[in-house]
């Protein structure tokens, strides 16, 4: 009977060993498959990258019209980077240098020195205060045209911030990618009335719309 009792309470000790066991190797397997998650997380990411604006080979033109005719010009980028997952631009920023602004059709010097000193002056975009420009980007939509796409994003110019949207033409070979678009944006958001038949009766032929036609082409490069 001794006997007996023993090889029961060694059998039901064998039981207790083996369970705990098991316990152990079920905890084990869900930390493996919370660490395989993880990792699944992390390579998902895995198809970022930061794209850095070539300055020297992307340019913004500027056009500016009025009654009598238009001028243009164009204006340098400082800096820039756009974030791209999988070929697609997801976010980035772009940093313009208002003092870097410049006529392209008056030939005359002493005309086209007054036109850029009067851009530059607290009538247009202060660019004292107001040295650079800056265009967050907030998302990427399809667009309407076969390999368009709509780019939205945040100006902030002459210390304010307005949305804007720019349908673009973007392209990617190997390492690199362009990014081409046109944009029409009202000055006046932007607290640029200089001529504005909004805020200013009987102008004349002095007056200047309220459009800016803007046209970018962006190199980048990761």
């Amino acid at each position: 009977m001794m006997k007996q009792a023993h090889l029961k309470l060694l059998f039901i000790f064998s039981l207790v060993l083996l369970f705990a066991c098991e316990n152990k190797k079920q905890e084990a397997g869900t930390t493996d498959t919370t660490a395989g998650t993880a990792s699944g997380e992390h390579a998902a990411t895995e198809g970022e990258a930061v794209y850095k604006v070539d300055t020297a080979q992307s340019t913004i033109k500027w056009t500016g019209k009025k009654v009598t005719g238009k001028h243009n010009g164009s204006i340098k980028i400082q800096s820039g980077e756009l974030k791209v997952v999988n070929n697609v631009v997801t976010g980035g920023t772009i940093t313009i240098d208002m003092k870097s602004i410049v006529n392209e059709d008056l030939t005359d010097k002493e005309s086209n020195q007054k036109l850029i000193g009067h851009l530059k002056s607290p009538d247009f975009f202060d660019v004292e205060k107001h040295p650079t420009a800056t265009f967050e980007i907030v998302r990427l939509d399809a667009g309407k045209a076969e390999k368009e796409e709509i780019l939205t994003g945040k100006l902030t110019l002459k210390g304010k911030t307005d949305e804007i949207s720019v349908p673009v033409k973007i392209t990617h070979h190997e390492n690199e990618l362009k990014a081409k678009g046109t944009a029409v944006i009202d000055r006046t958001k932007w607290d640029i009335r200089y001529g504005s038949g909004k805020f200013f009766e009987n102008l004349g032929d002095k007056a200047i719309y309220d459009e800016v036609d803007i046209e970018f082409d962006l190199v980048a490069a990761k």
